[in-house]
């Protein structure tokens, strides 16, 4: 399977645990690391992203409807976005017809091959993370005409953002918000991946709670006694906070108890950046 990375600006040291995870754990995997830095990972595929520019890719760099809000300085909100059109730049010119992405934060601890029944090729796979927001946690596209009608959805409502930020009482909207637009506009367009253990299929995906709920966040990374970190607007720490769910790490593998039940967790979104403490058991270094 072809696993894309997509990182504008420096890139962290924290990225090589996820790309070392993927090689880890699936053995069929070709890693495409896309990037505007002058740098190689051993194994890697490495993508220049300047030589991809769009019309889209300028018009959103021109006109940064970040400015003068909240957002504006940093940096990630605008390249969160900006991904989404370079996705489909980058496997139109390497002629790829399947691909699964997700953040430079994410570990995985299961292989395309084991959970690829979970998907459906003719939607678009992705992680809900709020009621308004779908997350690249994880996501997987094989049907990449209709990921080209993705972008063109996006596209208009970046053009419109500001009547959709009346919308959104004047806030910026992120690439999450505006995800989450497209899916409230035709449900149908998109696969949400099981998040909760309530299914019968024995897996579950992280948007980001769970990994919140083991490591903290980037700015609130957990410590050995500190409190576990869980939000109740995110669907899943809604479940963590009423109890009826119970996320556990052990063997370095992640599960979620569900009445006794256990199910596994093929990802996690390890938003402290602290990657190194969850590995997965099968874990080599290869960049």
């Amino acid at each position: 399977m072809n696993y894309i990375y997509v990182y504008i600006g420096s890139v962290p040291e924290y990225v090589k645990y996820s790309i070392n995870s993927i090689f880890s754990i699936d053995k069929e995997a070709k890693v495409y690391f896309c990037t505007d830095q002058d740098i190689v990972f051993k194994g890697c595929s490495m993508v220049d992203l300047r030589e991809f520019e769009t019309d889209e890719i300028r018009y959103i760099k021109h006109n940064n409807f970040y400015k003068n809000t909240n957002y504006e300085k940093n940096p990630l909100w605008i390249n969160s976005l900006l991904r989404i059109f370079y996705l489909d730049k980058i496997t139109e010119i390497y002629g790829l017809e399947s691909f699964v992405h997700f953040d430079t934060d994410i570990l995985i601890y299961q292989p395309y091959g084991k959970i690829k029944h979970l998907f459906k090729k003719d939607k678009i796979n992705i992680t809900q993370h709020t009621d308004s927001q779908l997350i690249f946690g994880y996501c997987f596209v094989e049907n990449l005409q209709k990921y080209k009608v993705l972008v063109g959805e996006v596209f208009e409502i970046v053009k419109n953002i500001e009547d959709y930020m009346k919308i959104n009482f004047g806030n910026p909207l992120n690439e999450m918000d505006i995800l989450g637009q497209v899916y409230n506009s035709n449900k149908n367009f998109f696969n949400l991946l099981p998040i909760l253990p309530y299914g019968q299929e024995g897996y579950v995906f992280d948007p980001a709670s769970y990994g919140q709920y083991f490591g903290g966040s980037h700015q609130q990374p957990r410590k050995l006694f500190s409190h576990r970190l869980k939000e109740q607007h995110h669907i899943v720490g809604r479940e963590i906070m009423a109890k009826r769910i119970k996320p556990v790490f052990k063997k370095n593998n992640p599960e979620v108890i569900h009445e006794a039940q256990s199910c596994k967790i093929i990802n996690l979104h390890i938003h402290s950046k602290e990657l190194y403490k969850y590995l997965p058991p099968s874990y080599k270094e290869y960049v």
